[in-house]
């Protein structure tokens, strides 16, 4: 099932970025060469919270999502998409975004693995360029970066991945490559808006064994 809904969810993804970015058509020649462009990392273990801006409040299957809504505009689907909670569009028109959760567990190994092979169901080139641990609004996250190559041309994607207790989400800012390094701050200020709460309530550390008299 799992699999199912990422293949979905990568459908969805790439007719959006391909009619967004119809302007920026670049051919995928030269364009799916990493080697151009340096992509350069912050150092891992690095913390984020999401943007006093973002106010608007949108609820996930397991977590919940803070938007700026001057700069963000949630999406509604002509043909609703089951594997993707939210959609939205930055206010210049070249960005987007999009939110996924479920509430059953899987390893964040495998969820990623599982998640680029549904990409290459469509995209086989599609490609984890950038990967490491970070800290999102207080719980631990894996940062990513995924260069998906179309047709028309090649889309990145950047943001979040959460795998614990509450089960997996996700949240991912999208655009051309062209544009990825110029815009990449504004990607992250999205995706930084994913909250997940804690299940684990911390215990008392307080010993309740009665002093011998």
């Amino acid at each position: 099932m799992i699999r199912i809904l990422v293949v979905l969810l990568t459908v969805g993804a790439i007719d959006a970025a391909a009619c967004i970015h119809c302007a920026y058509t670049a051919s995928i020649v030269g364009a799916n060469a990493i080697a151009g462009n340096v992509f350069l990392p912050a150092p891992a273990g690095e913390k984020f919270v999401k943007s006093k801006s973002a106010t608007a409040v949108y609820q996930l299957k397991n977590s919940t999502f803070y938007m700026d809504p001057k700069q963000w505009t949630a999406l509604k689907d002509s043909v609703p998409n089951p594997a993707i909670d939210h959609q939205f569009e930055h206010a210049d028109g070249n960005m987007r975004g999009m939110l996924l959760s479920f509430k059953e567990f899987m390893p964040m190994d495998e969820f990623i693995e599982g998640f680029l092979n549904g990409m290459k169901e469509d995209a086989p080139n599609a490609q984890v360029v950038e990967r490491r641990n970070v800290t999102v609004n207080g719980m631990p996250m894996v940062e990513i970066v995924i260069e998906l190559p179309t047709p028309n041309a090649t889309i990145m994607y950047y943001g979040y991945i959460y795998s614990g207790s509450k089960g997996v989400c996700v949240a991912l800012g999208m655009c051309q490559r062209e544009l990825y390094m110029e815009v990449k701050p504004t990607l992250g200020a999205f995706a930084a808006g994913l909250v997940v709460e804690s299940a684990v309530k911390p215990t008392s550390t307080t010993s309740t064994s009665k002093k011998k008299k």
